[in-house]
């Protein structure tokens, strides 16, 4: 009987010894879990956004003549380089050139009318009204002999800036009509590169202008692995049409061994300064 009693006793005791040892195990072992770091960034720090820009002409022109006429001279082509003042293209002169004429002879004819009445004035031998008609015929023949001289040069078109012919819009021997477009001419030297920003980002434009790590650069689809640096120029307080966006330019020199051109196509990355009160 007592045997009997014992086998359970010790099957129970064994159990709750191996019952309690997986327990103290795991409060002995700590359990490792991951952290996750995150990196604060301290105001002031860069950060860069990329914008798609167009490119164009720092200067352009399409030239045209003030009144209407036969070409005589125009033996340009697209892509030749002008320079400042040389003569592009000419009108046939002989019409306007006998109007000068004309006008000179009349204006001498009544400088010399002038002259003699005015020793007949001093002398009493005229009136004064007389006197004073003839001085006004001056002054018009003036005004008219300086119409002429202007109608003359109206028939000449020479280059406002060194630059490139972009494109010649008639030919030569044409009948072309007042204002009516001939040539167009880019200087090339320097280039604008515009952007659009958004309002929030156009509000705080002149922070990041005054940062010293403000810059930009641009890349051309042509040349992706070239970056050209930018400087900024200025940029619009009028929102652009059809958008809420603003348009800010940058100059970008043409470099010596490469050949930029309007209308490539082209993105100007901005080196911006994080700040809380223009983060965007």
């Amino acid at each position: 009987m007592k045997t009997h009693l014992a086998l359970p006793l010790t099957l129970a005791a064994a159990v709750i010894i191996s019952g309690c040892t997986p327990a103290e195990s795991a409060m002995q072992t700590p359990t490792i879990r991951p952290v996750k770091l995150f990196e604060v960034s301290a105001s002031g720090a860069e950060y860069f956004r990329t914008f798609p820009a167009k490119v164009s002409a720092n200067n352009r022109a399409e030239l045209s003549f003030r009144i209407t006429g036969q070409l005589t001279e125009l033996a340009l082509i697209e892509g030749q380089r002008v320079t400042e003042g040389s003569l592009l293209a000419a009108l046939d002169d002989r019409d306007a050139k006998n109007n000068l004429m004309t006008r000179e002879a009349e204006h001498d004819l009544l400088a010399a009318d002038y002259q003699r009445k005015a020793e007949l004035l001093r002398r009493k031998l005229i009136s004064q009204s007389d006197f004073d008609s003839t001085q006004a015929q001056l002054k018009s023949a003036k005004a008219a002999l300086a119409a002429a001289k202007d109608q003359l040069s109206y028939t000449r078109i020479t280059a406002p800036f060194s630059g490139t012919i972009a494109k010649r819009l008639v030919e030569n021997h044409q009948i072309v009509k007042a204002n009516q477009g001939i040539l167009t001419l880019q200087n090339n030297n320097l280039l604008d590169v515009s952007i659009q920003v958004p309002e929030s980002m156009a509000a705080g434009i002149n922070y990041y202008i005054q940062q010293k790590q403000f810059n930009a650069k641009v890349r051309f689809t042509a040349l992706a692995h070239l970056d050209f640096d930018a400087k900024f120029k200025e940029y619009s307080t009028q929102v652009t049409p059809g958008t809420q966006a603003y348009e800010v330019v940058f100059s970008l020199p043409q470099p010596d061994n490469i050949q930029l051109l309007p209308g490539m196509s082209a993105e100007l990355t901005l080196a911006l300064v994080k700040d809380a009160e223009f983060i965007y």
